[in-house]
């Protein structure tokens, strides 16, 4: 399984009063199916639909939909480093519209403060699965699990950047991260070096896992 990561940039920032003060929203819309992102992966409705009420019940339904700064390398999140709590997700056509406060955590006081002062952030939902070509698209598989959505920087290059992820797999209930050498593989990679970056990057995660 890899660990994939989906950015929109179809959000807006809210502020509204409560009883106990002003408290600040991301909504808009936070999945899509059946559309080809931009990294060259499309989720069926049916998948989708099937991750969303999963991780609906699972964590929305439980106040433990969480979600941090960026993404880590691994597939839960941490409540150490939460910034956003996710309320609600619905569909609206092909589109899972969605809604997360804004936490009274370190985490989340450092997002508000950049909310603030005017920065742009995406939402980015993480989850595991496997992926099958099919006419030139990786077709996202039914074994897709969502485990969270997370507030990421840079959106418009963020998709491109995580497109580098052989990530890190899944092995049984143990999940191997990247090494350092392979992030400084990914990093120092140009254009025309992907492929080969992508390639020692698989090999080493083999490697790890040996």
């Amino acid at each position: 399984m890899f660990l994939l990561t989906e950015t929109t940039e179809d959000v807006e920032v809210l502020t509204e009063q409560t009883d106990s003060g002003k408290a600040m929203y991301i909504e808009g819309i936070f999945s899509s199916a059946d559309k080809e992102n931009r990294n060259g992966r499309v989720y069926s409705r049916s998948v989708m639909e099937t991750a969303v009420s999963e991780y609906t019940k699972a964590y929305i339904s439980q106040n433990k939909a969480i979600g941090e700064i960026n993404h880590p390398n691994t597939p839960l999140p941490d409540p150490r480093k939460a910034a956003i709590l996710i309320e609600s997700l619905e569909w609206k056509g092909g589109d899972v519209m969605g809604r997360a406060k804004v936490m009274t955590t370190p985490e989340g006081a450092i997002l508000k403060g950049l909310l603030e002062s005017g920065y742009r952030i995406g939402i980015s939902s993480r989850g595991t699965g496997s992926v099958k070509a099919n006419n030139g698209v990786n077709e996202v598989q039914s074994d897709f699990r969502m485990f969270a959505y997370d507030a990421v920087g840079n959106p418009s290059n963020y998709g491109s950047d995580m497109d580098y992820m052989i990530e890190g797999v899944m092995n049984g209930a143990f999940w191997t991260p990247k090494t350092d050498e392979i992030i400084k593989d990914i990093h120092e990679a140009n254009a025309s070096e992907l492929l080969e970056a992508k390639i020692r990057a698989f090999t080493k995660i083999l490697q790890n896992l040996g």
